[in-house]
Parts: structure tokens; C-alpha cells; sequence
């Protein structure tokens, strides 16, 4: 790894897990930064080599995948009380009188009436951490949890 990496790579994952859902544009345009700029910069390769190829090379995840992995870190955290206790309280557990397949660890959803609240970080987070497989949501510490959502995020 090159130090420009990891400046650019704080650059690019700074807050995101927060505004992952907001603004699609600004997302592929820094998409686009990536793959043009920083991929290029670092292997010092030129424009007519594929990004893909770059990304591959430096084993980079794109910044929709990362950014899921990013919020599903936090979620983590923030579900077993390793976050701020206001994260804590945005999200509650769902509860069931009946035994149902794969609701273990799962979180309430709230009923959005608004774009606005879809792409709000209690929403998307909430969808986020009930699509994970149950093997994630109940691993037992941090490091079992990345392997996990790498195992299950990464393409193959």
C-alpha cells in the first residue's frame, strides 16, 4: 500500500455509512474519481487501461460495496453497545411471541412515509442489518463480523 492510499481512502469513506443513501450523483461521481484518479495515480498507469483492471489489481472493493461494509460495521457496533449511546437508540430489536425461522437479531423497520426517511441512516441501516445472514448479525466479536460480511458482501 502506498500513503496516498490511505489519505485518499479517508477522503472517500469519511462519514459514509451517514450519507451512503443520499445523493446518487455525487456517489458516481466519486466513483468515477476513484477509479479515473486514484486507481491511476498509485499503479502510475494511464487512461487506457480499464479501471476495473486497476480496482482489481489494488484488491479495492468499489465505493457502493465499501460503503455497505462500512455501515454494516457501524450497525455492528452500534448493536452491541461498542457505539454512542444515541446510535443505540435509534434501533430496537425485534420482538415475537413465535419461534420464526431467521428472526433472530433482526430490528424493527421503521415504516417510512417519505423518500426522505428510506434514506435516512435509521432506515437503511435497519434494512441493511436484516438483510445480513443470521451468521453475521449474531457473530461474536468484531473480527468474526468482518469475516462475515466479507464472506457475504464481496462478489465472488
Amino acid at each position: 500500500m502506498f500513503a496516498d492510499d490511505t489519505n485518499i481512502s479517508y477522503a472517500v469513506d469519511y462519514c459514509s455509512p451517514v450519507w451512503d443513501e443520499f445523493n446518487v450523483t455525487l456517489c458516481e461521481k466519486m466513483q468515477k474519481l476513484q477509479n479515473r484518479a486514484a486507481a491511476r495515480v498509485i499503479t502510475n498507469s494511464s487512461y487506457e487501461v480499464s479501471s476495473s483492471i486497476l480496482l482489481e489489481k489494488l484488491h479495492w472493493d468499489n465505493l457502493s460495496l465499501r460503503r455497505k461494509k462500512h455501515k454494516s460495521i457501524l450497525m455492528y457496533k452500534t448493536i452491541n453497545k461498542l457505539a454512542p449511546e444515541y446510535l443505540q437508540n435509534l434501533f430496537s430489536i425485534r420482538s415475537t411471541d413465535y419461534n420464526l425461522r431467521n428472526a433472530e437479531m433482526k430490528l424493527n423497520l421503521p415504516k417510512p412515509r417519505t423518500e426522505y426517511l428510506k434514506r435516512s441512516f435509521c432506515y437503511s441501516g435497519a434494512r441493511l442489518w436484516n438483510t445480513l445472514p443470521h451468521s453475521a448479525r449474531t457473530a461474536n466479536s468484531l473480527r468474526h463480523f468482518k469475516n462475515e460480511i466479507n464472506r457475504f458482501l464481496s462478489p465472488p
